[in-house]
C-alpha cells in the first residue's frame, strides 16, 4: 500500500479520513487550516469520493454504498483552505465545472489572505493551549512530589487546582497526567490552561456592535 498522507473532513456531523499519495506521503494528517507538505504553489483543487452503507459506515465496494459523497478539497498556496462535501456522484463534467468554481472563488487575494490570518491565528491559539497545558502538568507533578514528601502544597491566594485535589485523594499521579494532556480535559480543570491571571475571553463580536 505504502505511504500516504490524510486529510479529515466532515460530511453529515461525522469526520472522515481522505488518504493521498499526491504530496509528500509522510504520514501526516491534515485539518482545514493546516499547511500541506509537498503541495504544488497557486490555488488547487483535489477531487475524492467517499461511501456508505444504510447503517452509515464506511464502505469500498460500490454493491455496498447507500449513500456517495463526492468531496472537494481546496488548497491555496499550501494551505488546506476548505473542503465541499456534494451527496452523490458527479458526472464529469459536473465535477470539472465545480473544480473551476472553487478554483475560481479562492483565486481571490483578499478571501485568501483573510483564511491564511484566520488559521495562523488558530495555530498560535493551539500553541498556547498546549503550552498552557504543558505548565498546568509541570505544576501538578510538583504538586504531586510535594503531596509525596508531607509537604504542604495549599497555594496562600489561589484555591487547589483539580488536579491537585484528585492526587490528593489519592488518584494515581499518572492516571492524573494523561487526564490533563487529554483531549477530554475540561478548561475549566483549575484557573484554566493559560495561567490563574487568565482575564475573559474577548467577545468576538464586539466590533461589530451597536
Amino acid at each position: 500500500m505504502g505511504l500516504f498522507d490524510s486529510f479529515y473532513v466532515e460530511i453529515d456531523d461525522r469526520e472522515v479520513e481522505l488518504q493521498s499519495k499526491r504530496f509528500d506521503q509522510v504520514l501526516e494528517h491534515y485539518h482545514v487550516g493546516d499547511v500541506i507538505s509537498g503541495a504544488p504553489a497557486g490555488v488547487r483543487v483535489y477531487v475524492d469520493s467517499v461511501g456508505f452503507d444504510a447503517d452509515g459506515a464506511r464502505v469500498y465496494r460500490e454493491e455496498q454504498m447507500a449513500r456517495r459523497w463526492t468531496l472537494f478539497i481546496v488548497l491555496g498556496y499550501s494551505l488546506f483552505v476548505a473542503f465541499e462535501a456534494v451527496e452523490g456522484e458527479l458526472s464529469g463534467a459536473d465535477t470539472l465545472a465545480r473544480v473551476r468554481a472553487l478554483e475560481t472563488e479562492w483565486d481571490d487575494s483578499a478571501r485568501l489572505m483573510t483564511r491564511m490570518v484566520q488559521a495562523l491565528g488558530e495555530k498560535q491559539d493551539r500553541i498556547a493551549r498546549l503550552e498552557g497545558r504543558i505548565g498546568y502538568a509541570q505544576g501538578t507533578i510538583e504538586d504531586a512530589r510535594r503531596i509525596r514528601a508531607g509537604e504542604d502544597v495549599q497555594h496562600a491566594l489561589l484555591p487547589d487546582r483539580e488536579a491537585t485535589k484528585r492526587i490528593r485523594q489519592g488518584d494515581d499521579p499518572l492516571d492524573v497526567l494523561a487526564w490533563l494532556l487529554g483531549d477530554e480535559a475540561p478548561d475549566d480543570v483549575g484557573l484554566g490552561f493559560r495561567g490563574p491571571y487568565q482575564m475573559a475571553e474577548p467577545d468576538p463580536l464586539e466590533p461589530y456592535r451597536l
